[in-house]
């Protein structure tokens, strides 16, 4: 269990340690420490394998911890669930679309509530009408 210092409690040990010498050999055993040598414990190169093969995969909704997405996360998903083959505003298909672009079909959120994921709340739209919706929006 630890606690906080007093004000007058961090004074003294302040006034204590002014002016304190140090050896040349306590010296350099902070300065090891502070550049991440004889930190904590020494694992072994067979033990650090095994813990990055245990990690491997183990990232975003994989993990244990995953508490929901974020915004490009729930992007993709309603580009599944709703997406189109035309663009919801300009009626362009995306087949004439991907001639001229690189890229694919934007999803706009309409109540900028990713999470809920209902028809209702995305539009498939061609970025340059995904850029007019934003401009409106202002």
């Amino acid at each position: 269990m630890s606690y906080k210092r007093t004000k007058e409690i961090r004074k003294k040990i302040s006034e204590a340690l002014t002016g304190r010498r140090l050896s040349e050999e306590h010296k350099n055993h902070i300065s090891d420490g502070t550049r991440g040598k004889n930190v904590g414990i020494k694992l072994s190169e067979d033990h650090r394998k095994k813990l990055s093969e245990a990690k491997m995969g183990k990232g975003g909704n994989k993990c244990n911890r995953w508490m929901g997405g974020f915004k490009d996360y729930y992007h993709q998903k309603a580009k599944e669930l709703f997406g189109s083959p035309y663009c919801q505003e300009c009626n362009i298909s995306l087949e004439e679309y991907l001639q001229s672009h690189k890229h694919s079909f934007d999803m706009h959120c309409v109540s900028k509530d990713f999470r809920a994921l209902q028809q209702w709340n995305w539009y498939c739209v061609c970025r340059k009408c995904h850029k007019q919706i934003h401009r409106m929006e202002k």
